[in-house]
């Protein structure tokens, strides 16, 4: 099956036109393959990372719950949720964008509220086992936001991987393809015209002899 050509004419100046488009296509071809790269190698490396953050956040909040079940046991729930409707510390979430390969991913910061050693509810009237329940949750609510942020993150890029490879292969696959073969179609033209004048003169020359 033959290549599919552009629309141009056969003309020297065409030609050069197209072999400085052609020169151009590659350089972005191999940019945008450098880049998809880098960014599959960065992916990968959250991705490790995420399995991690999110095994270790599995397990803390496992502990936190089996701690507020604790705190529920001795105190009672009806007691332990009063005090969590008591609590004076707030936590406020930000988000911003960070850079990979260029790609704009988000940055989630945490910021809790400082009460001093008090968290709102009456040290009197609760017990040891609330206030770790609560100091449990505390604890694990960064590991969670850290790792909304990589989840999110891992999106954002994976779909810019898909979109860049799409690219890549458009490029390797369909327009250089096309500008090649459209190259070496105005070089057979070309010489097909210069072997015709050629032919032309000769006989020009052999009526004028």
């Amino acid at each position: 099956m033959a290549q599919e050509i552009l629309n141009v004419n056969p003309t020297r100046m065409e030609l050069l036109h197209l072999k400085k488009k052609t020169k151009l296509a590659k350089k972005g071809h191999k940019l945008l393959k450098e880049k998809n790269e880098g960014m599959v190698r960065q992916f990968m490396e959250i991705v490790q990372r995420t399995s991690k953050l999110r095994s270790k956040t599995e397990v803390r909040l496992a502990e936190a719950f089996e701690a507020l079940i604790a705190a529920q046991v001795v105190s009672g729930a009806e007691s332990t949720e009063v005090a969590s409707l008591l609590l004076r510390r707030r936590a406020m979430l930000s988000i911003t964008t960070t850079g990979v390969m260029n790609v704009k991913t988000p940055a989630f910061r945490l910021k809790v509220g400082d009460v001093g050693l008090e968290r709102g509810y009456s040290i009197a009237g609760t017990t040891s086992e609330v206030d770790e329940a609560a100091k449990r949750f505390e604890e694990v609510l960064e590991d969670i936001v850290k790792l909304g942020e990589s989840e999110k993150s891992i999106k954002v890029l994976a779909l810019e991987i898909e979109r860049t490879r799409r690219r890549v292969n458009a490029l390797e696959y369909v327009l250089i393809p096309k500008l090649e073969a459209t190259v070496r179609y105005i070089k057979m033209k070309l010489d097909e015209m210069e072997r015709s004048s050629f032919v032309q003169l000769k006989k020009i020359k052999a009526k004028t002899a």
